[in-house]
């Protein structure tokens, strides 16, 4: 079964400003994350041991973070680049095209 695929380059750019919006959202968890959630400065007696083991979570947690955020930027560019590429083939198409109109209209009579 064949079925017509359709690449729109605006449309690339458009979910590729998303995955850009959401790989900020990734930055400020981290934030949140650095500044509040693994705050330890309460821990006292038998939770001073804990503290070690929260900050290490913590670090894991921001670096799968910044792995997410570098991931969703590389895939944003990817679709920058891809769509660039189409609208260059489509320019190269319609140059194509018009050349062949203009050849075939100087054989008419």
């Amino acid at each position: 079964m064949s079925e017509r695929v359709e690449a729109v380059p605006s449309r690339l750019r458009d979910y590729g400003g998303l995955l850009g919006r959401n790989a900020e959202s990734f930055s400020g968890i981290e934030s949140y994350a650095n500044e509040t959630a693994s705050d330890t400065s309460g821990f006292t007696g038998v939770m001073a041991t804990l503290i070690p083991v929260v900050q290490g979570a913590t670090a894991l947690y921001s670096e799968t973070l910044r792995l997410a955020h570098a991931k969703l930027l590389r895939v944003r560019e990817e679709l920058d680049n891809t769509a660039a590429e189409y609208e260059e083939r489509e320019r190269q198409i319609e140059q194509l095209l018009s050349g062949i109109a203009t050849a075939l209209s100087g054989m008419r009579p």
